[in-house]
């Protein structure tokens, strides 16, 4: 009976197995029946671990820097509306090459050849408060991403901070839990024995076997949300 129900259990997830690989081809643009191969195992890199956070993500984290440009850029239209309040000085140059022939006339014909400089000068008399109220909304801006960027950056820093803690309590219980696995595993092998002898029952092997399982599951699902966990401290850090 409990080898059909672990017959069942894996006729289950091999369908998870083949529905999640569908979804993936999904993800990225391939035919949905492409066959791929996936390590059975999961393995862990290196993060480099520093102790200023904070100056770490103001260099690298991609949404961080995304509102570091959105405050220059509102500075720099705060720049250019405060210019509208002092005059402007147009400079135009060119090269002419003119040609003049008047056959009715005197003037039957005439070449002019040369440069060309021109200066314009305009001055800002009355805007009916046109550039105050540009300049008004122009710091305004400023403030709206200075504040964002503020929110952002703590967001961001408090999200590092929960996921290496997160990374950091899964590495004890994977440590933890591969003692559990090894214990286990050493107590249904004695259980095994114990049967042989007549000296315990089905039942007690059972257990054992439920134990060994269910360790290696945990096992495995440590493993998945440390990786996880490193996924996230390097996405969030800019390093994948």
């Amino acid at each position: 009976m409990d080898l059909n129900v672990f017959k069942e259990d894996s006729i289950i997830q091999l369908q998870r197995i083949l529905e999640a690989r569908r979804k993936l081809n999904m993800v990225m643009g391939v035919g949905v029946d492409t066959l791929f191969e996936v390590a059975d195992s999961i393995s862990f890199n290196e993060i480099s671990l520093i102790n200023d956070w904070n100056e770490k993500l103001k260099s690298s984290n991609s949404t961080i820097l995304q509102m570091q440009k959105q405050i220059e850029i509102a500075k720099l239209y705060l720049a250019e509306c405060k210019k509208q309040r002092f005059p402007t000085l147009n400079f135009s140059s060119g090269y002419y090459y003119s040609l003049y022939d008047n056959s009715e006339g005197a003037l039957l014909k005439k070449n002019a050849l040369g440069p060309m400089l021109g200066v314009s000068v305009s001055i800002p008399i009355y805007q009916a408060g046109k550039v105050k109220r540009e300049v008004a909304n122009a710091k305004i801006e400023v403030s709206s991403s200075e504040i964002k960027w503020a929110e952002t950056n703590r967001e961001v820093y408090n999200n590092l901070r929960n996921t290496i803690e997160q990374f950091d309590n899964q590495q004890k219980l994977l440590d933890l839990e591969k003692l559990n696995l090894k214990l286990s595993k050493e107590n249904y092998f004695i259980s095994l024995e114990r049967i042989k002898f007549g000296q315990t029952t089905s039942l007690e092997v059972h257990l054992a076997q439920e134990n060994y399982v269910q360790a290696y599951t945990r096992l495995i699902n440590f493993e998945y949300n440390l990786k996880i966990a490193e996924v996230r401290i390097k996405q969030l850090l800019n390093e994948l």
